[in-house]
């Protein structure tokens, strides 16, 4: 697959590479659940790096692959993920508890599936409305964060 985006100024191995290591972080991160195969899931990561790459160098392209520039292609997240990971971080850590509890990022609960805001309000000994406004003041706090930042842009277009 890397290979048939020979115009780019790509190498298949380091494409392979970078695909793996994301791999290996992922499953470290408990994001790759084993849904699909693991061969499907380095290829999707391997397409998106080769589909970055692509929209990154669309000027220099030749004109067959000029020709395609409408077609839909699936973005990276991964950078992304981890910007918003990062400015998590940032915030109280009401709002990181919040977030780990809602997404279901916290030890001793499924990582696919986060607390609904019952279960969420029972644990923080609030109502279930208190939890929902307080998720909606973290989650607004997020999104200006991440509008400020100087890579969400960059990684947004």
């Amino acid at each position: 697959m890397v290979l048939g985006f020979k115009n780019l100024q790509l190498d298949a191995e380091d494409i392979f590479q970078e695909g793996l290591t994301r791999a290996v972080i992922n499953i470290r991160k408990g994001v790759f659940k084993g849904e699909s195969t693991f061969s499907t899931y380095l290829y999707g990561i391997c397409r998106n790096l080769c589909l970055k790459e692509y929209n990154r160098n669309k000027p220099y392209l030749t004109s067959t692959f000029r020709d395609n520039r409408d077609e839909e292609t699936e973005p990276d997240h991964f950078d992304l993920l981890h910007l918003v990971l990062h400015v998590k971080q940032r915030l109280s850590e009401e709002c990181r508890t919040l977030f780990d509890l809602r997404f279901g990022l916290h030890a001793g609960h499924a990582a696919d599936n986060g607390m609904r805001f019952e279960e969420i309000a029972r644990k923080l000994g609030v109502n279930a409305a208190s939890a929902r406004q307080k998720f909606k003041r973290c989650l607004d706090k997020l999104k200006i964060q991440l509008k400020e930042h100087p890579l969400f842009h960059e990684l947004t277009v």
